[in-house]
């Protein structure tokens, strides 16, 4: 059987609204949402967000697995892709992942997104 991971791609920065993962939505910080809708049905070992922001990390505490982000993939040049790829390799290295795995990407942008969704 394949497992399933969740990436989630959150880094500090970002073109037009800075810190957007971690601004609060209704008292709770955005990627919160998306982090509660996965965990409803995936284990926290299973959920990885890749990011290079402390405060993220502090969000991500018990929810998910951090995944350190790169410099080369933490700067406005690098695409969810490059992103991807990083996680993967980080996969197979540390948490056994297999190449038949998938790999889902979720937006920690979409708050409303619910988990039939995904």
């Amino acid at each position: 059987m394949n497992n399933v991971w969740y990436l989630v791609p959150a880094r500090a920065g970002s073109k037009t609204i800075p810190k957007k993962n971690s601004r609060l939505l209704n008292g709770k910080p955005l990627i919160s949402y998306v982090l509660d809708t996965i965990s409803s049905f995936s284990d926290k070992e299973h959920i990885i967000v890749s990011t290079d922001d402390d405060e993220i990390k502090s969000f991500v505490e018990g929810k998910a697995v951090v995944h350190n982000r790169s410099e080369g993939t933490a700067d406005d040049v690098a695409t969810l892709d490059d992103v991807a790829v990083e996680v993967v390799d980080y996969l197979m290295e540390h948490k056994g992942a297999m190449e038949s795995d998938i790999l889902v990407t979720v937006q920690p942008t979409s708050p409303f997104l619910q988990a039939d969704t995904i």
